[in-house]
């Protein structure tokens, strides 16, 4: 079926991301991964659109989950669904994380980030629907934009506090494999998208220019 053919086949291979967090003395949100206790959206037994909206609706959510292994794969499951409500799904837990990190930020520790890993999960998903959805590449786009301006907030945020991340770079930092799925998605739309080749061209510019003044 047309369903099946656009699940998603995610690679197993992505290194997991490294703790991003340093913990700060005294303070009950910084207790590290293994104390923190089970969340709703962390139960793969219950249904996918009650996970989220456990997580959008949280009042706290742990710093851990930022580049934890659950809520990667929370975003994944709603992305295999193949469809434009999973990928609102997936949006919507990102958007929730971005909100919780500005205000660990602001009072309790500025080098804290939502991994990349999250959104290149997103930007996959986005990349597979390419092939036969005309509203995906504009939200790919969207997608990596929003990362690109996040990872220099975090970046000015840290400066300014002369914090540092705890593995010595901040891991919403995209990375060459960020641009690289987008342009895999171009060329999943490059049937209907005349101009497919010439947006793969300009990615590639914008990623040489951004490795050259964020690293």
């Amino acid at each position: 079926s047309g369903t099946n053919a656009q699940r998603l086949e995610f690679s197993t291979a992505k290194k997991s991301a490294a703790a991003a967090v340093r913990p700060k003395p005294g303070s009950e949100h910084f207790a590290g991964p293994a104390e923190v206790p089970q969340k709703p959206w962390h139960e793969k037994n219950r249904p996918l659109q009650q996970r989220v909206q456990e997580i959008v609706a949280a009042n706290q959510i742990h710093p851990a989950d930022f580049h934890g292994k659950a809520i990667n794969l929370l975003i994944k499951d709603c992305c295999m669904l193949g469809t434009l409500e999973g990928m609102e799904m997936a949006q919507n837990v990102i958007d929730r994380l971005l909100v919780q990190k500005r205000q660990i930020q602001e009072k309790d520790d500025p080098s804290v980030c939502v991994s990349m890993d999250l959104f290149q999960t997103l930007l996959y998903g986005w990349a597979v629907l390419a092939r036969n959805l005309r509203v995906a590449q504009p939200r790919m786009r969207e997608v990596l934009q929003l990362a690109l301006d996040e990872a220099r907030h975090d970046a000015s945020v840290v400066a300014k506090n002369n914090a540092v991340p705890l593995n010595g770079r901040l891991m919403s930092l995209p990375t060459v494999d960020s641009f690289n799925t987008y342009i895999q998605g171009l060329q999943n739309c490059a049937v209907y998208l005349p101009n497919a080749a010439l947006d793969a061209e300009a990615m590639l510019f914008q990623m040489s220019e951004y490795s050259r003044t964020m690293g």
